[in-house]
């Protein structure tokens, strides 16, 4: 529930400085009662020093004094009876609050240190992007995979101390399953599937022939499917 004008105002009469006299108080929360959630309200001078118990001259300097304040505005009426003036009480914004070590140079400026102008926290956040961008491509394309050649197979079985690998049915098993292993998944890394499932069935002091090596988890698997024995 929010808080009633008159209360509000009573409460930023305290801040105003010179202090205002206790008549004028009471002239600023009549108004404001009166007001309520209007934007301004309209009884004559008349009605207030009646209701308030005061000389219309005071209600007059109370007026003025809350206008000179800032907590008021007054729009004068047409001559005549029937038009009373309009009052609308105004409540003043807090001050920002302040940092008492900040810079001479950055109070001069406007800006404290490490902040930025509008422009350059809009190239920042372009050039953000741009590079979030060309880091999401250059991901993509680490991780697109491309086949070895047999020469490739060849080589890196070499380095590891295994020239009598059979790199050509290496290729061939992958290849036939789109470069899928035997649970279907696709093949990331070929050199790490050579050394998790082929290299641990060579031996170096033995090198098997081409077509005569052990068959691997890998293509026994695929062979019990195509058998049926699963």
């Amino acid at each position: 529930m929010s808080k009633p004008l008159f209360l509000v105002a009573m409460d930023a009469a305290r801040t105003v400085r010179p202090k205002l006299t206790p008549a004028d108080k009471l002239v600023l929360a009549y108004l404001a009662y009166r007001q309520g959630r209007n934007s301004y309200t309209w009884p004559s001078v008349k009605t207030i020093g009646a209701d308030l118990g005061i000389s219309q001259d005071t209600v007059d300097r109370a007026t003025a004094n809350l206008a000179e304040a800032g907590l008021l505005t007054k729009t004068s009426g047409r001559p005549g009876r029937g038009h009373a003036s309009r009052y609308s009480v105004l409540l003043p914004k807090a001050p920002a609050p302040q940092d008492f070590n900040e810079p001479e140079n950055s109070r001069s400026s406007g800006l404290l240190e490490g902040d930025k102008t509008p422009d350059s926290a809009e190239e920042n956040s372009r050039s953000s992007g741009e590079n979030s961008s060309r880091s999401i491509q250059s991901k993509r394309a680490r991780k697109r995979f491309t086949p070895p050649t047999l020469a490739e197979v060849r080589a890196y079985a070499t380095s590891r101390g295994y020239p009598g690998f059979d790199a050509q049915r290496f290729v061939d098993f992958y290849a036939a399953n789109n470069w899928k292993d035997s649970k279907g998944n696709p093949v990331r890394s070929w050199k790490q599937k050579y050394l998790s499932t082929w290299e641990p069935k060579l031996t170096k002091t033995a090198e098997p022939e081409p077509g005569t090596r052990e068959a691997t988890d890998e293509e026994a698997e695929q062979h019990r499917r195509a058998m049926g024995w699963n």
